[in-house]
């Protein structure tokens, strides 16, 4: 927590600073304070002690043992998979065994992957904002809701979505064959960003509202039906190696203070619906994203995994929250009011959350 807490008040320290200049809506500073927090994201992440995160220590595992692992058995992973239907994911020991080539420690390799995730995440929200306070605003919600995830936890799935954070460009860009050129290797990294390919045609779907109005009616009767859902899905594409998320016995009521925010997070952005498309044309792009993140949540019901794919989609919250903040009233002062209260919301959720987090020098 105090490590999220100090991200966040460095980049509030950063932005006060810039603030002054007679320029700081430019480009060029926009992206100087988008390098500057990507640093400070990309430090806290590689940084952190083996025994932060759910699954840092596994993967550290896993990459101390590709280093015994034969080049041609890497490769035969690939025939494994796509031929014998066994195993998942090859694309990952090889990304791993390319990078011992240069890093054999681990923190090194934390440290690389997190620069592979928050140069993408940068070029993603420099892209897609046009205020520095924007940036400011993305940083304390991502501290909130996308910390845990993408930071301390899925290194498989982080490489992944910067794949797709990358590839967004190419969907606003309606460039179809560099978006699979790049979803190729993500596919391979993590089988769940499959699931991105189609938002290149969903997203740029013209009635986002109804999208979205659409979804949100539909969520409680997909909560009820989640599992069946989620068994047609694995079974269909054949995934047996998921069939574990799905026939396990484990007891959950989905990521309910997720879904809680998210869906009053989705309910203001349609009672601003017309003056954020005003203002902000692409933003289409970001309701139809929450309309499939609203449809893959209640997978969140059968087990907490299903939240990788809903990750996909909810990551697009970050592009949509600063343009709510900004024209959700024509008032200066009810805006001021907003981001103050919005950023005090976010921070006590930090604050409850009370993540733990040791840097790689400190004792477990």
């Amino acid at each position: 927590m105090f490590v999220q807490l100090s991200v966040i008040f460095l980049a509030l320290i950063i932005y006060l600073l810039y603030r002054i200049r007679p320029d700081y809506n430019s480009s060029k500073v926009r992206k100087e304070y988008v390098i500057i927090v990507s640093v400070l994201l990309i430090l806290q992440s590689g940084l952190r002690s083996y025994s932060t995160g759910d699954d840092t220590i596994s993967y550290f595992m896993q990459f101390e043992q590709i280093k015994y692992v034969l080049w041609s058995d890497i490769f035969q992973g690939f025939s494994d998979v796509y031929i014998d239907g066994s195993g998942k994911d090859p694309g990952y020991p090889l990304f791993v065994k390319i990078t011992q080539i240069i890093f054999s420690q681990y923190t090194l390799y934390l440290l690389f992957v997190a620069l592979i995730f928050f140069a993408a995440f940068g070029d993603f929200i420099y892209r897609n904002t046009s205020k520095i306070k924007d940036i400011l605003i993305i940083v304390i919600l991502y501290q909130a809701l996308f910390y845990d995830f993408f930071s301390i936890t899925g290194t498989r799935q982080a490489i992944a979505v910067a794949f797709t954070l990358l590839g967004f460009q190419y969907i606003k860009d309606r460039k179809l064959l560099k978006f699979i050129l790049l979803m190729l290797p993500a596919v391979t990294i993590h089988f769940s960003s499959l699931v991105f390919i189609p938002f290149y045609f969903i997203g740029n779907v013209k009635l986002p509202r109804l999208n979205l109005v659409v979804s949100l009616v539909a969520f409680p009767i997909l909560v009820i039906y989640a599992h069946s859902i989620a068994l047609t899905l694995v079974s269909s594409l054949d995934l047996n190696v998921y069939l574990a998320y799905v026939q396990n016995d484990f007891k959950t009521g989905g990521a309910r203070g997720f879904s809680l925010f998210f869906i009053l997070f989705v309910i203001s952005s349609l009672l601003f619906y017309r003056e954020i498309r005003e203002h902000v044309p692409n933003s289409g792009f970001s309701y139809n994203a929450l309309s499939l993140a609203l449809i893959f949540a209640p997978l969140t019901w059968v087990d907490p995994s299903f939240m990788r794919v809903v990750q996909y989609f909810s990551i697009f919250m970050l592009l949509l929250l600063p343009s709510l903040l900004n024209y959700s009233s024509k008032s200066y002062i009810i805006r001021l009011i907003l981001y103050i209260l919005c950023i005090i919301f976010l921070l006590v959720y930090i604050i409850i959350a009370d993540e733990e987090y040791k840097f790689v020098w400190q004792t477990a």
